[in-house]
């Protein structure tokens, strides 16, 4: 094993610029962001996110569980990237650095603010099996360092301080916990070297490269999102872990300040150019603003819920009430009719003031207001 990780350090938190903005909010749009991930045509590929949450435990791969969280009132983002070499006869991947940061968002006076901390920041052994040290066997390896920048002589001469893979999961480990996110830039290959899996990647990961990925189009490259978001000038052209890591909470950053404006998540992310006609059905229902809580819930907890139990539709509450009515605004998205009526049994069970509809009189009631057809509204009260 190697030695203990470097400890955490702060760096300067982001604020969220809205008056007003809570920290339930927050938690709902956090959520749809894990949401919008997993919902991505290519989230369970085999050369994504498959094969790590359907995995069963396996000798040294480290799986995430959800418990309770610890401390305060909070919604947490673990963001990491890690830079890698590669094995030449068969293209497996090894890790040689490593960057985890973790930006907790806690309720301030201006609405909602997050403290960032790194939690690791360093060099990693790939792994004894690959006889890395070895001049020999070294030109098996395609070392990556004109991408990284990370020279093999340097890892050789640090050989015996070097972190391990086990060091790096720890820190992630013991940080994840019901309130937490894991962020990254197509995360899944650095949680593939890192060895981490479990079915909870698929309510907990958000990953930028998925929101951002519109139909028809090539995955974009984080460097490519950064040109499209006003980053902190902090932000540079490097391409170490610690830069791909600013990169990355730049972007996410970004996308939660959309959601706080309304704007839609998902492929809708993409370049205007890219996007195709959203097609699907859409409903909306107004629910009474005293009753808003029901349904988001604790920290989101409660809307999270509703979106896991019905992944085929967009849920999105609006962020203020009604202009003209003590209502808020909510909106169903879904390809078939019959899941935005199974959502709508769902909020009803949390909103009396909403009818329970029943099964044929839920398919007319869908017909009569046009939701077929594209954006008609019913008050089902």
């Amino acid at each position: 094993a190697g030695p203990p990780p470097p400890p955490a350090t702060s760096q300067q938190p982001y604020v969220l610029p809205l008056r007003g903005t809570s920290l339930a909010r927050l938690a709902a749009d956090v959520g749809a962001m894990a949401a919008a991930t997993a919902r991505h045509g290519k989230f369970m590929a085999s050369e994504l996110y498959g094969p790590l949450v359907a995995m069963e435990q396996a000798e040294g791969w480290a799986r995430l569980d959800s418990k309770p969280p610890s401390g305060g009132e909070a919604v947490t983002w673990l963001c990491l990237d890690v830079e890698m070499c590669e094995r030449r006869r068969d293209g497996e991947r090894f890790p040689v650095s490593a960057c985890v940061t973790r930006t907790r968002w806690e309720s301030s006076v201006d609405g909602v603010r997050a403290s960032q901390e790194t939690l690791f920041n360093d060099k990693i052994n790939p792994g004894d099996e690959l006889h890395w040290w070895d001049d020999h066997q070294a030109q098996l390896i395609d070392w990556k360092d004109s991408v990284h920048g990370l020279s093999r002589q340097a890892h050789v001469a640090a050989r015996g301080s070097l972190a391990s893979v086990q060091d790096v999961q720890r820190v992630i480990l013991s940080r994840f916990d019901d309130t937490c996110f894991l962020v990254g830039h197509k995360l899944c290959s650095d949680l593939r070297v890192l060895r981490i899996h479990g079915a909870a990647l698929r309510r907990r990961s958000i990953d930028t490269m998925l929101l951002h990925w519109g139909p028809r189009a090539s995955a974009p490259g984080v460097r490519q999102l950064l040109k499209q978001v006003d980053a902190p000038q902090s932000v540079g052209e490097a391409h170490d872990a610690a830069a791909d890591v600013a990169a990355t909470v730049a972007v996410a950053f970004f996308d939660v300040k959309r959601l706080t404006q309304g704007l839609e998540i998902g492929p809708a992310f993409a370049p205007a150019p890219l996007l195709a006609a959203d097609d699907r059905q859409k409903c909306r229902v107004e629910i009474p603003e005293r009753m808003v809580g029901r349904v988001i819930g604790k920290k989101g907890a409660t809307l999270a819920k509703i979106r896991e139990a019905c992944p085929q539709v967009f849920v999105e509450v609006a962020s203020k009430q009604h202009a003209l009515k003590d209502t808020r605004l909510v909106t169903l998205r879904a390809q078939a009719s019959a899941d935005i009526a199974r959502c709508l049994d769902a909020i009803a069970a949390k909103v009396p003031d909403l009818q329970p509809v029943t099964d044929a009189a839920k398919t007319d009631l869908l017909e009569d207001v046009g939701v077929l057809r594209g954006g008609s509204s019913f008050r089902a009260v």
